[in-house]
């Protein structure tokens, strides 16, 4: 899935990106509702609504994670408890499976 949440998205990103997830929906048969980083997830308001993926590149932050774009000492692990506090986890099996037997991934 292309990012689409976050900073640097101008019009035309905007449109591709929108125009290829919808493709890849169409091809996979699920798909988040929005896409971001972890960075985005730190800065920008969260989703009400919808499923939302973290595409995350892992770091070694001795006994935890961080992550590729956050800072060289920020805990991907705090930042994704900070901002998801509550926040039900779904996996892509899931949301296949409820997809193609027509429920709702998140009830």
């Amino acid at each position: 899935m292309a990012r689409n949440l976050g900073q640097n998205l101008s019009l035309p990103k905007r449109v591709f990106k929108g125009l290829l997830n919808r493709r890849l929906f169409n091809l996979a048969g699920a798909a988040a509702d929005y896409v971001c980083t972890p960075v985005d997830l730190r800065n920008a308001p969260v989703p009400t609504d919808g499923l939302l993926e973290i595409v995350a590149h892992p770091t070694q932050l001795g006994a935890d994670f961080g992550d590729a774009y956050l800072n060289p000492d920020e805990s991907l692990t705090q930042v994704l408890e900070q901002r998801l506090a509550g926040v039900e986890r779904v996996s892509y099996a899931v949301m296949s499976r409820d997809f193609q037997t027509g429920t709702t991934a998140l009830e």
